[in-house]
């Protein structure tokens, strides 16, 4: 059982950063679009994306409808290698204009504990974050650019040792 669950996480591991690997090597307006992709296939509708230059340092904007409530959302993306820290948040925080409801930071890269700090931050405009982990999570579950594929192989020698 181990040596199964060993091998689940190495392959894990091999997609992910071969996922990482291509989104790292997008054109920033590829992953800006790839991000409106992900926000509509998890129920944003209206999902635009800000014109490149200009953009008061937000990328898109949507609309999250849930039964008869809706929430104006705004997000902003960011293909990095390393770390996101706070400012990256504070900046978001302070481009949403008083009609979005709330934010997104989605990036390649991992949140710095003071950035998630910031994006709690009573008060403050809530900004949900998505590392590149959950990001890779998010594109595979909605089989975007993602295929997952099952493969069965029977092991003749397990059974001739019955």
């Amino acid at each position: 059982m181990e040596n199964t669950e060993a091998s689940l996480e190495v392959l894990e591991e091999n997609w992910k950063s071969t996922l990482m690997k291509v989104l790292l090597e997008l054109d920033p307006r590829a992953f800006e679009r790839l991000c409106r992709q992900l926000l509509m296939a998890t129920g944003i509708e209206e999902v635009e994306v800000t014109p490149y230059s200009h953009d008061g340092g937000i990328d898109g904007t949507g609309q999250l409808r849930i039964g008869l409530v809706s929430f104006r959302v705004a997000f902003q993306a960011k293909r990095w290698k390393g770390t996101v820290g706070p400012d990256v948040v504070q900046k978001m925080q302070g481009a949403m204009t008083s009609d979005v409801d709330r934010g997104f930071v989605i990036t390649t890269g991992h949140f710095s504990r003071a950035a998630q700090k910031q994006a709690r931050m009573p008060g403050a405009r809530p900004v949900e974050l998505v590392d590149g982990e959950r990001l890779c999570d998010l594109l595979e579950k909605h089989n975007l650019g993602v295929r997952s594929t099952v493969q069965v192989d029977v092991d003749r020698e397990w059974f001739e040792n019955l």
